[in-house]
Parts: structure tokens; sequence; C-alpha cells
């Protein structure tokens, strides 16, 4: 008999890959339009469109990283260290030149996520200050957005509530999808613990959490046409975040290939181009 189950051939390592191509693209286009180099919108907003890709891939594999590593806290320790290396820069640009070329740290949000699945999967009151970052977010979101208040653009995390938001519904898809499959199998009495280690399971679940995604953008389009002056991440160009679920949708809960030197690359990466990209750009600029 044929297995018609589709073919997941997207492994961790292609999904970064993915994730670095669409985010050094938007980046591109955002600090081509910084610098006044190049300003046709024609050309700049199909770019950051290609870069609504990034985050949706950035915050999925995050999350896969927390579930699987053995380490919560060395996983959280290096996130944080790359939050520093980007607060240092993006505080001194502000501070000393007035510049805020750096738009809020993808970082901060990232660990809010992370820290906050953390505390959901062991709910324990030892580690309430593993929601802290979380709430900081809230709270940023909320006085920044729709109190008007201004705050120094280096403390603002990055995709706020909506990041958050994203995190938590790959999380709770994942959830949805393993107590349905252990329901279902229980229900024809099949004793098989192994199955979400299986490629059915995997195509499943990556259709579940893609479904979560879909949500959280339109609970963002509803909330937007409530109130447009909550629309801070420009919604009209952040709604093809969705396109990260055609990617996602072929995940195939591998690793694949991962060397120690992709590793540091993959990590370094977001810091490295940034400040190349910059340089690069304010000397053309000047």
């Amino acid at each position: 008999m044929m297995n018609h189950t589709p073919k997941n051939f997207l492994s961790s390592f292609f999904l970064k890959v993915i994730a670095i191509i669409t985010m050094t693209i938007d980046h591109l286009a955002a600090f081509l339009y910084y610098f006044g180099i190049f300003t046709d919108e024609s050309v700049l907003v199909p770019l950051r469109i290609v870069g609504r890709i990034a985050f949706p891939i950035y915050a999925f594999l995050a999350l896969e990283g927390a579930l699987h590593t053995k380490n919560i806290k060395k996983y959280l320790i290096r996130l944080a260290t790359l939050a520093v290396v980007i607060l240092i820069p993006s505080m001194i640009l502000e501070l000393g030149y007035g510049e805020s070329a750096i738009n809020g740290n993808i970082f901060f949000t990232l660990i809010a996520g992370i820290m906050l699945v953390y505390f959901f999967r062991k709910p324990n009151r030892k580690i309430w200050y593993f929601t802290l970052p979380a709430i900081y977010l809230i709270v940023y979101d909320i006085l920044f957005s729709y109190m008007g208040i201004a705050i120094p653009q280096f403390l603002e995390p990055m995709y706020g509530i909506y990041g958050l938001a994203t995190i938590l519904g790959f999380y709770l898809g994942r959830i949805v999808a393993t107590k349905y499959v252990r329901r279902s199998l229980k229900r024809y009495n099949i004793d098989n613990p192994a199955f979400t280690e299986t490629r059915e399971f995997q195509n499943f679940a990556n259709i579940i959490e893609c479904v979560f995604l879909l949500f959280i953008q339109l609970v963002c389009y509803i909330i937007v046409a409530i109130d447009p002056q909550l629309d801070v991440l420009n919604q009209a160009v952040q709604s093809y975040a969705l396109l990260a679920a055609i990617p996602l949708l072929f995940y195939s809960g591998k690793i694949g290939y991962n060397p120690k030197w992709f590793k540091i690359t993959y990590y370094l990466y977001y810091p490295t181009h940034i400040a190349i990209i910059a340089l690069v750009m304010y000397l053309i600029a000047h």
C-alpha cells in the first residue's frame, strides 16, 4: 500500500536558512530607507513583505529549541547574551547620538515568550519571575501603543504583544495537536506513546500550529479595525507573516545539518549582519 502522507523535507537547518535570508532582505530594505539611500516604496515594500516571513520562523525555532533543550537556563543565557549585544550599541546610538536605527530588540521578545512557555509547562510559584519579561512586553505595548508615552527605543521589545502571542500560539498549537492525537489513540485502544515522534503527527502538529498563526493574525485585524491607533506593526504589511506557514507546514521535526560552526553562525548572525549593513549604509550615505 502506498503511503500518501506528505513528505516533510524541511529540517530546522533549512528553516534557519530561510529565516536568515528573509530577515537580511528585510533589514537591507529598512536601512536603505532609514539612511535615505533608496526610498522607492514600490520596491522597498515588497522587500519588507518578504521580511515578514522571518519572525514567525524564528519564534517557531526558538520554541522548538526551548522544548528540546536539556538545560533551559543555558538556553536563556544564550538569548540574553545576544539581547545585551543588541542593547549596548542601541543605547549608545540613541543616548549619545540621537539615532535609533535599530527598532527594538527581538531577543527581549524571544526571551519573554520562552520563559512564559516554560512557566506554563512547569507552573511553580518558585519560578514566578519567569513571567516578568512577558509582563514587561505587555506593559510596554500598553504605554507606547495605547497611551502614547515616549519610551527609549533601545528598551523596546520588537513585535511586543504580537510577538509574544506568536510564540504562545505555536506552543498551544503543539499542545492541542498532542492532546487530540493521544485522546484519539486512547479511544481506539491504541497504546503508542511514540506516535508523537512520527511523520504523521508532525504533519498534523504543523497544520494546527499554522492555524494558530492564522488565528493570531485575524485577531490583530479585528483589533486594528476597532482601534487603528493600535496598528503599530502596519498590519497591511505584517499580515504577510502568514507566508511563513508555507515552510513551517513542511517542517520535518528534525535538526538536520547542524555542525558547531553553523550553531555559532546562527546565533551571531543577527547582531553581526545588522552591524555590517548599518556601517555600509552609513558610509554610502555620508
